[in-house]
């Protein structure tokens, strides 16, 4: 069986892609979704072998448009966000619009279909989707911003603006930012991939460029990192020796 998970905002459209699909007895939707969030933890959750995605997802930077030439719709940077060594589904886009078609191929999706979507051509996209092979690369781009969540909306952080991101268990990855954090769907192991930050301690990685100096604790082998605006980023002992490395210090220890 093939596994696919449905990325489409609106619930009719979405639930029409899912009924074209029951069609093939060789296809299984595993789950649906509407939003980036939520599609960064199915992915993981399933690991379908295609999603289907919606180009235009709802939620965006505040100052950013939507189609602003130089960035790629919300659906589109999805693919960015799966890490370089996470599972990586071969996607089909699904858009009203042809204009990001280019884009599309140049980010190495599968196929684009163009809303409303026939049965000829879903037949030739599910003829392609069994022809491939389960293996599929994504463009390694660094990030310049991170998604998070913030009153009920996808924004997007530029990283000039991140302090540091701190894993709280249960809760989650935060990104912490001078005045509030936020939450984030990305793990630090991403996060660390595809950033300059560097790990201070299994729960924290730190933005250099917030980093104000650094505070070695005497005869416990940890440290603290203080930010610009004077939060406390603990250094634990693995991590002391590469941090005082990333700094151009020599660690006395």
């Amino acid at each position: 069986m093939i596994k696919v998970l449905v990325i489409e905002d609106e619930p009719r459209a979405r639930a029409g892609i899912i009924l074209a699909l029951k069609k093939y007895d060789d296809i299984d939707v595993v789950d649906e979704c509407g939003d980036l969030f939520s599609a960064m933890k199915l992915i993981r959750q399933h690991k379908p072998d295609v999603i289907f995605l919606d180009i235009c997802l709802p939620g965006h930077d505040y100052d950013v448009p939507m189609h602003d030439k130089e960035w790629a719709p919300l659906g589109l940077t999805l693919l960015d966000y799966i890490g370089i060594d996470e599972y990586q589904p071969h996607v089909v886009i699904v858009s009203a619009y042809s204009r990001y078609a280019l884009q599309a191929i140049e980010a190495n999706v599968l196929d684009y279909l163009h809303k409303p979507v026939s049965d000829d051509r879903l037949e030739k996209t599910i003829e392609r989707i069994r022809e491939k092979g389960q293996h599929v690369a994504y463009p390694d781009r660094p990030f310049e911003r991170i998604p998070v969540y913030s009153n009920n909306r996808v924004r997007f952080i530029k990283l000039d603006d991140i302090e540091y991101v701190e894993s709280k268990g249960a809760a989650g990855i935060h990104v912490v930012c001078e005045e509030r954090s936020y939450y984030t769907e990305l793990t630090l192991k991403v996060i660390l991939q595809k950033t300059n930050f560097f790990q201070t301690h299994r729960q924290y990685i730190i933005n250099p460029n917030w980093v104000l100096e650094l505070e070695c604790i005497e005869d416990t082998g940890r440290a603290v990192v203080y930010t610009r605006s004077k939060k406390e980023v603990p250094v634990s002992r693995g991590f002391k020796k590469a941090v005082m490395q990333k700094l151009g210090l020599k660690d006395e220890d």
